[in-house]
């Protein structure tokens, strides 16, 4: 069942946009045990390690349920075919950025017609209230924004909205997200258009 707790979504939000060095957020330690007695109701988010564990607050982050809520939140939306990736890590905590090819600018205007995207995971630690890593050679419809290690301070990648606003290329003109989240499913591009406009 899709989205089945809140607390989940703005976890794999929170992963995905790698708000790790975001100005505003409080960091402290605390026993790792306490991420295994978070309520669905729960606020924090803890991440890191046993050793080096942090908790983040949850409340800070943005989640996208509808299309409405990624065209309010895009910057830039394109279809693009991912090519290479490189996984980086912050406080032990994986990320995947991958090299896209833009084919077609949706909404928004991009910088380049290479971009890289940064999400959450790698081939082993991934959510399923995220989007799959990007795949070499697989087609995208990508709903995105910059990512900022501090505010407005532009890093030169960029990030799905809430995390899940990534659907694969399945056939002429339908793409699947297979996040466990509210947003459709399967769309065409054209209903995406439509949303953008809305």
């Amino acid at each position: 069942m899709k989205n089945k707790h809140k607390c989940n979504r703005q976890a794999a939000a929170l992963l995905a946009i790698g708000a790790f060095a975001l100005s505003g957020c409080a960091i402290q330690s605390e026993p790792a045990e306490s991420s295994k007695n978070m309520s669905n109701d729960a606020q924090t988010l803890q991440i890191g390690t046993a050793e080096d564990p942090m908790v983040w607050d949850g409340s800070l982050v943005e989640t996208a349920d509808t299309l409405n809520e990624v065209a309010a939140q895009s910057s830039l939306s394109v279809v693009a075919v991912a090519k290479e990736s490189r996984v980086e890590h912050i406080s032990d905590v994986p990320f995947t950025v991958t090299t896209i090819e833009v084919k077609e600018t949706v909404s928004g205007r991009a910088s380049a017609s290479v971009l890289e995207i940064r999400q959450f995971g790698d081939e082993f630690n991934t959510d399923a209230h995220a989007a799959n890593v990007l795949e070499s050679g697989h087609t995208y419809l990508l709903s995105l924004k910059p990512f900022e290690l501090e505010l407005g301070e532009d890093t030169g990648q960029w990030v799905l909205i809430g995390g899940v606003s990534s659907w694969e290329k399945t056939g002429p003109d339908q793409y699947v997200n297979t996040a466990e989240v509210q947003l459709p499913e399967t769309l065409s591009k054209r209903k995406f258009v439509e949303s953008m406009n809305d």
